[in-house]
């Protein structure tokens, strides 16, 4: 659900005439900037990833597992129709067809090496400890590894590698990008609203709350210390009743996008005499 939110941004972006030269990613943020770097129309995005936070289509095959016990397998959803129709809509594309070059991390969970997929290389020096590169990769397999949730969806198998959730390492793909010579690198913090009061009656609310808040803290000073730009679009908190109000997500990017826009040009500007 959160995902639609960096369809907002992409939006102002274009609305204001600015194109990222690199886009990165990582869980719902390799959803958005692999479709965006593939050329995909951000209504489309938008529209795929509506489907996806209203997963009926895919989540049924995870039911018998929580019947059997989750010992049984290695997550609740193989993923294997998630990744279908994303490599429809990407058309097949590898990491090396799409521009403006993308960069989408994943975490092997047996070694805990990040795994950072794109056709940029890697940088010589990384700028993480226990990091590896992988630039022959499909799309679509990049992106399910990047968000594949730990015991919600079956790693992806990759490269001999069991793959998962990138944000188990790195939530904001910032750092990569310095190390790859970013002069500007414009961050999106999609948990700034788990630093206000709220309200929570339920399981599934109170377990996103707690992650969310164990996230935040996490993500605060490497977003300090490696962005230029911070857009922080203030979120409803997820809830089991959010999918009534899933065009909040998206108009909330946009409209925090909008207030940086000249904050922006004036760094891709540079310094002036």
């Amino acid at each position: 659900m959160y995902g639609l939110a960096y369809v907002g941004v992409f939006k102002a972006l274009a609305d204001a005439g600015l194109r990222p030269d690199v886009v990165s990613g990582t869980s719902a943020g390799a959803i958005a900037a692999g479709l965006y770097a593939a050329g995909v129309a951000l209504d489309d995005i938008e529209r795929e990833l509506r489907q996806m936070a209203v997963p009926s289509r895919w989540v049924v095959k995870g039911i018998p597992a929580i019947a059997r016990g989750l010992t049984t397998r290695a997550g609740m959803v193989d993923g294997d129709l998630i990744e279908r129709e994303l490599d429809r809509l990407l058309g097949g594309r590898s990491v090396s067809d799409v521009h403006p070059p993308v960069v989408i991390e994943a975490v092997d969970i047996e070694t805990g090496e990040l795994v950072v997929m794109s056709t940029l290389g890697s940088p010589g020096i990384l700028p993480l400890a226990r990091t590896s590169w992988l630039t022959d990769v499909r799309l679509s397999e990049a992106i399910r590894a990047s968000s594949s949730i730990p015991g919600v969806f079956v790693p992806k198998l990759l490269d001999g590698r069991k793959l998962v959730d990138g944000a188990v390492r790195d939530m904001v793909p910032a750092a990569v990008l310095r190390a790859l010579g970013a002069e500007c690198v414009v961050a999106v913090d999609l948990l700034s609203g788990q630093e206000q009061p709220v309200r929570v009656d339920n399981a599934v609310e109170i377990i996103a709350r707690a992650i969310g808040l164990l996230e935040r803290e996490a993500i605060r000073e490497r977003l300090t210390s490696l962005a230029d730009v911070v857009i922080a679009p203030v979120l409803p908190p997820p809830s089991a009743s959010m999918a009534k109000n899933i065009e909040r997500y998206s108009r909330a990017g946009e409209e925090e996008t909008r207030r940086y826009i000249p904050q922006i040009r004036r760094l891709l500007a540079g310094p002036t005499a």
